[in-house]
C-alpha cells in the first residue's frame, strides 16, 4: 500500500485500548456513573444479576404492574413507590423479607386497604418468587 507501513506495535494498540477502561471498577467513576444503585451494593447471598433481570421480566409478565405500577413506582390510590427506599411491610428491606412478603401476601390492614394475595395471586415457583424478590430488592437500593 503505497510503501508506507501503518502497522502499530501491539503494545501501543493495547495501551490505547486500555485508556478507555479503568483497571478496576473502583478506578474510575465512569464505570459507576450510569449504573443502578444496586451495582454499588453487595448482592444478597444467592442473588445474581441474572435473577434480577428475570425478576424484572416477571414483574411485568405476571401483572405485578397492575397494582405496583411500571418499574414498581406505585399506582396512585393503590400502592406506594417500591423504589423509594422505604417499605413498611418488609422488615429491614431485606431480600429474605421480600421473599416472605411475596410468598405470604399482605392483609388489607397492612397495605392500607387493598390486600396483596400470596404470590400476587399467581402460580409462581420458588425460583420465580426469588427472582421477583431480587428485582424488588434491586430497585429499592437508593443512591442515598
Amino acid at each position: 500500500m503505497n510503501g508506507i507501513d501503518v502497522r502499530l506495535p501491539i503494545g501501543t494498540v493495547v495501551f490505547v485500548a486500555m485508556l478507555g477502561f479503568p483497571a478496576t471498577p473502583e478506578a474510575g467513576p465512569a464505570w459507576q456513573a450510569n449504573q443502578p444503585a444496586w451495582h454499588q451494593t453487595a448482592l444478597p447471598d444467592g442473588v445474581t444479576p441474572e435473577m434480577i433481570a428475570q425478576g424484572e421480566t416477571l414483574f411485568a409478565e405476571v401483572n405485578c404492574t397492575i397494582c405496583h405500577g411500571a418499574g414498581a413506582k406505585g399506582q396512585p390510590g393503590m400502592t406506594g413507590d417500591l423504589t423509594d427506599g422505604e417499605w413498611s411491610n418488609v422488615e429491614g428491606g431485606t431480600y429474605q423479607s421480600l421473599i416472605g412478603v411475596i410468598t405470604s401476601g399482605l392483609t388489607a390492614d397492612k397495605t392500607g386497604g387493598m390486600p396483596m394475595a400470596a404470590k400476587g395471586g399467581q402460580s409462581l415457583t420458588d425460583e420465580q418468587v426469588q427472582a421477583l424478590a431480587a428485582y424488588l430488592w434491586s430497585v429499592n437500593q437508593t443512591d442515598g
